[in-house]
């Protein structure tokens, strides 16, 4: 924190897009380069100590200057027309702050202020906010699929060396084992297990597409609506089963020091089915009160699904045949 300054908010509350204003205190004498003011989102992860942070907007607001102290700078600085009020789950908190930050000699110094952001149903995110959203964490996605391919590998690889081990060993065993068949066993329990444990982390990570089944249905719902309406063409010539899913996606940190690594971890905070008939019909989908919105972030993001697979999976999130289309909600 700094003891230069403090932020100073003209109201703790704003509304999405309108221009927040406030004033930086200089409390002691001192010479920066500049002082930017920041609107920050917060994303907080339960798997993961500390804060991620997103920088949303952001403003000059003074260039080199000496203050003497006891000097009042106001600034103003618009919020995006997308932010929304702070979202509370249980392994997640999303929040809003607003910071200054003073490029002086040394680390940056900064203070900050939290923001509330008031909920706001008439005003419409922008065509590229919405294409985020109905895109969904493509890049968290991607990374998930890269690491569990290398964990995958890398578990082929090492059974390939145990099952190598155990050939040559069973083949040729040592004469310091004098008989015993103890370590052949490891070695060959090991290069199964990790065989099994390789084999099922690749599989894991492939999906297919269900074929024959096409969904439509609004480019976005508000999450106040009782339901959602969605239109099915199912081709298949069999009944399939359409599910609605609320998916929390969250950085994850595993292990510790050099085996430290980090993922995204999905988790199912609400589902609702309907089973679909083969043709084309219009069938709504409830959308339980309280749902998160749609979040694309960094540490923290939520995730609205609509799901065809052909039975109703015990673990929607790991259906390998599905049909998959992103539904966008909005605060």
């Amino acid at each position: 924190m700094s003891e230069l300054f403090e932020i100073v908010l003209d109201a703790p509350e704003v509304d999405p897009g309108a221009r927040l204003t406030g004033t930086v205190h200089v409390l002691v004498p001192g010479d920066v380069r500049r002082i930017l003011i920041e609107v920050v989102r917060t994303e907080a992860s339960s798997g993961v100590g500390g804060v991620g942070e997103s920088i949303v907007a952001s403003h000059h607001l003074t260039g080199p200057r000496s203050f003497a102290g006891g000097e009042r700078l106001p600034f103003a600085v618009d919020v995006p027309t997308d932010a929304g009020p702070e979202i509370v789950t249980p392994h997640a908190r999303v929040g809003w702050t607003v910071r200054g930050r003073a490029d002086v000699m040394g680390p940056d110094l900064t203070a900050g202020a939290p923001l509330r952001v008031r909920l706001r149903r008439d005003l419409t995110p922008s065509a590229a906010a919405l294409a985020r959203l109905s895109a969904g964490p493509v890049a968290q996605e991607r990374g998930n699929r890269i690491g569990t391919g290398i964990l995958g590998w890398t578990f082929l690889g090492l059974g390939v060396v145990f099952t190598v081990l155990t050939a040559g060993w069973a083949t040729d065993p040592p004469e310091s084992w004098d008989g015993s068949l103890g370590l052949l066993w490891f070695t060959g329990g090991m290069a199964a297990l990790m065989l099994l444990a390789g084999g099922l982390a690749l599989r894991s990570n492939q999906r297919k597409d269900l074929p024959g089944v096409a969904l439509a249905t609004a480019e976005a719902v508000r999450t106040d609506h009782p339901s959602v309406g969605v239109r099915v063409n199912n081709a298949t010539g069999a009944p399939v089963q359409l599910g609605r899913l609320c998916v929390e996606v969250v950085l994850t940190v595993r292990g510790s020091g050099q085996y430290r690594s980090t993922e995204h971890r999905e988790h199912l905070l609400d589902e609702a089915w309907i089973e679909v008939p083969p043709g084309e019909h219009v069938v709504t989908l409830p959308l339980t009160p309280g749902l998160p919105p749609s979040l694309i972030g960094d540490h923290v993001s939520f995730d609205h699904r609509l799901v065809v697979v052909t039975e109703r999976p015990k673990h929607p999130l790991a259906a390998r045949v599905r049909h998959l289309r992103r539904l966008v909600v909005l605060p």
